[in-house]
């Protein structure tokens, strides 16, 4: 059987279709993302940007922390602890 390929946009589109993740997609968008926009609106008044952010925490800029730092105390039940 041959499968059909769809975008990223019309999975969404069909995902969202479905009753309870149309629930919980407004409930993380109200809820947990508004907390990652804040983060981010505070990082943006105080006018630095990620690299900004990571030398002030002395983490290299060369890796993807700073944002995975963000996104770890944004969704804290969906990632492991950092150590």
């Amino acid at each position: 059987m041959k499968t059909k390929t769809i975008t990223h946009e019309q999975m969404v589109a069909k995902m969202l279709k479905i009753p309870a993740v149309r629930t919980e997609h407004d409930r993380l968008n109200r809820e947990e993302f508004a907390i990652l926009d804040e983060i981010l609106a505070a990082r943006r008044a105080a006018g630095l940007s990620q690299v900004q952010v990571a030398e002030r925490m002395g983490i290299s800029t060369r890796t993807r922390a700073v944002p995975m730092l963000i996104w770890v105390s944004a969704f804290p039940c969906c990632c492991p602890p950092i150590r």
